[in-house]
């Protein structure tokens, strides 16, 4: 549920072109044929080696986790910010 939440609202942004995967279901390669700049997910969704494996692919690729139960998002950098607004989220994407 939060990452429909956060979908929404990235969506209502022109500035960006969200495409929702069920990570369960989704390929890498599936994936990286899509050229994404950000994956964003949930990380009690996928095993540790997904995205390991994504990163290792394409080395610009921003893995943002979402981690509901503990109210972090885990960067690829391996930051931990706890109570992340949306607007918080899109400057992480953005880089700011």
């Amino acid at each position: 549920m939060v990452l429909e939440g956060v979908r929404t609202s990235l969506e209502a942004s022109p500035a960006f072109e969200v495409i929702a995967l069920e990570a369960a279901h989704a390929a890498e390669q599936d994936l990286l044929r899509l050229h994404p700049d950000v994956i964003i997910f949930d990380t009690c969704s996928v095993q540790p080696q997904f995205h390991y494996n994504l990163i290792q692919q394409r080395s610009r690729l921003q893995l943002i986790g979402i981690d509901p139960d503990r109210d972090q998002v885990l960067l690829w950098s391996g930051q931990k910010l706890r109570e992340l607004s949306v607007q918080d989220l899109v400057e992480v994407i953005h880089g700011e």
